[in-house]
């Protein structure tokens, strides 16, 4: 069915329902302003050039088990209140749009409520308020962007179902003080293989029990706060960072109070500010770069948790301090087996318990300024291949014990000070 313009209860105090349960109706405008108007979209196909539903009343797309497709051509789609596509389980509801502007700032979009939900924006322009995909626990949502979308709230995938986010191109907007949540309790994966991404804080694994991945392959991605990968305890979070370009003004916390994997094998990732590998108690970390470059200020491997770095290709460079194993009964290890890890000033064992591990394979590891090794804990150094190069002045059992062993490879350090102050082993 084709049709000019549909005004459903165009008068004031009339009443009217538009039902689609199957079929197909391509219209230049949908329009229910009236309190009285209703719009029941079970199923089918509707096409719509321009769409003013503001009336107050939500727009379900795919109920009662069927399937409907809306596609959103140019001009201006509005809508009063919520979105949701895929309203109980065993229905699917898909939005397609394909140009012009779509205005639900609002009030909440639901992709995937209790069913499944997908919405893809190829052009145009999105301005939405919060987004969820995967609202209930078995319901499943998925968005493809390759317009612009502005939200003013957050962003959550996978909420208590399955969610995912592809991003080929466009923007991405999150404002200031919002979240982007991947894996909130439910399962969530997010992709980004072009575009720019423009964030605040981000959640990878945001809380216990969920599941939360992070790919960026190209584009560019910043926050302007933090970065939390495996945020809450018994979450897990994964961030693979294969290409482009990733800035986090504020920190990355990898294994905040759960477990968290960065794994850089290619692109630019960027965090002047303090990060973090094995944040909490609880917090078990991996950085790890095989590729690619990570940049950042102060770095602290095992702050209270477990914390590992690993260098096998490409270059990390701290510019400030690098600490390990801060916390009592802490851990923290560093490994490099190729590529170049350059640090700062390089700090061991900041408590009693704590224990350090550095194992140089291949590769080189630099330190230009000083490194304290057992300063009150127990920490090991050996060296099997590559090269472990101390511009500075390395304190060896500071008040711990702290233990070299060189089997190969090559070791120069410019100031060696054995039991330099309080009464530590040196081996």
């Amino acid at each position: 069915m084709q049709a000019r313009d549909v005004q459903v209860a165009y008068a004031s105090g009339s009443l009217g329902t538009l039902t689609m349960a199957g079929g197909a109706l391509t219209a230049n405008s949908l329009i229910l302003t009236n309190a009285n108007a209703y719009f029941v979209f079970d199923g089918g196909n509707l096409t719509t050039q321009t769409g003013l539903v503001s009336n107050g009343r939500s727009i379900i797309v795919g109920n009662e088990g069927r399937t409907a497709n809306w596609t959103m051509n140019s001009g201006l789609h509005q809508l009063g209140n919520e979105l949701v596509l895929g309203n109980p389980s065993g229905s699917t509801g898909t939005v397609f749009m394909t140009g012009g502007q779509l205005l639900t700032g609002g009030n909440p979009t639901y992709i995937g409520f209790d069913g499944v939900g997908r919405m893809t924006v190829t052009n145009g322009i999105w301005q939405a308020q919060i987004v969820y995909l995967g609202h209930n626990a078995g319901s499943s949502g998925s968005l493809t962007l390759g317009g612009v979308v502005s939200q003013s709230q957050a962003l959550v995938v996978g909420e208590y179902g399955n969610g995912s986010v592809l991003m080929t191109g466009g923007q991405l907007v999150i404002p200031e003080g919002w979240y982007t949540l991947v894996g909130y309790y439910g399962t969530g994966q997010m992709t980004i293989s072009n575009g720019t991404c423009l964030g605040y804080q981000a959640r990878i694994g945001a809380y216990s029990g969920s599941q939360g991945t992070l790919t960026i392959a190209g584009g560019n991605s910043s926050l302007s706060d933090k970065i939390y990968i495996g945020y809450a305890s018994s979450a897990t979070g994964q961030v693979n960072i294969t290409g482009g370009n990733l800035t986090v003004a504020a920190g990355i916390f990898v294994g905040n109070s759960g477990v968290g994997t960065l794994t850089i094998s290619g692109g630019v990732v960027t965090s002047p500010s303090p990060s973090y590998v094995g944040y909490n108690t609880n917090g078990v970390g991996t950085l790890r770069v095989a590729g690619g470059s990570f940049v950042g200020g102060d770095l602290h491997v095992g702050a209270q948790g477990q914390g590992q770095l690993v260098v096998s290709n490409g270059t990390a460079t701290i510019g400030s301090y690098l600490y390990l194993a801060d916390g009592p009964n802490s851990s923290g290890t560093i490994t490099v087996n190729g590529g170049t890890l350059s640090v700062g000033t390089l700090i061991e064992n900041n408590s009693a318990g704590s224990r350090v591990a550095i194992e140089v394979n291949g590769g080189l590891m630099q330190i230009a300024g000083d490194a304290y090794l057992g300063q009150t804990g127990t920490s090991t150094v050996m060296i099997t291949n590559g090269k472990l190069m101390a511009y500075g002045a390395t304190y060896l059992g500071d008040s711990g014990v702290g233990t070299i062993t060189v089997n190969g490879g090559t070791l120069n350090m410019a100031n060696l000070q054995m039991y330099p102050r309080f009464g530590g082993q040196s081996h």
